[in-house]
């Protein structure tokens, strides 16, 4: 949502949800976000992923607050997405389901399976190996 009021009705709506939230975002919006996100989950887990799939790739993961100060000192350019590390997460293991459905997410909007792995492994601490074989039945 573009105007903060209907922002933050989305994130109060969407964050009572257990599970991972992924949020596309423009990047003139992306440090309105994290000030929201701020004042909502400021002990969150964030990860903003810039141009998925493609050879500027880059991931920045960190609080709220931390991603808002990088953000301010460098503007961003190009698609962004953001991803909401599910909270009370028990960092024991994961869940195939979960995963899998991660994986469809990205796969179906184009991003390469090797792509998919690299983000997947290093946000949910899953090896390629299980990535790749779970990427074979789509």
């Amino acid at each position: 949502p573009r105007k903060k009021a209907e922002r933050l009705k989305f994130l109060k709506e969407h964050l009572q949800f257990s599970g991972s939230l992924l949020i596309f975002e423009t990047p003139h919006r992306l440090c309105a976000l994290l000030k929201d996100l701020q004042e909502l989950i400021p002990e969150s887990e964030i990860c903003v992923l810039r141009e998925i799939s493609k050879i500027h790739q880059e991931v920045k993961r960190g609080s709220p607050e931390e991603l808002l100060n990088y953000y301010k000192q460098n503007p961003v350019r190009g698609e962004i997405v953001v991803v909401i590390k599910e909270r009370g997460r028990v960092e024991e293991g994961f869940s195939e389901e979960k995963l899998r459905s991660a994986l469809k997410f990205f796969l179906h909007r184009g991003i390469t399976l090797r792509d998919s792995a690299g983000f997947l492994s290093e946000f949910m601490g899953v090896s390629r190996k299980t990535i790749y074989r779970l990427g074979k039945e789509f």
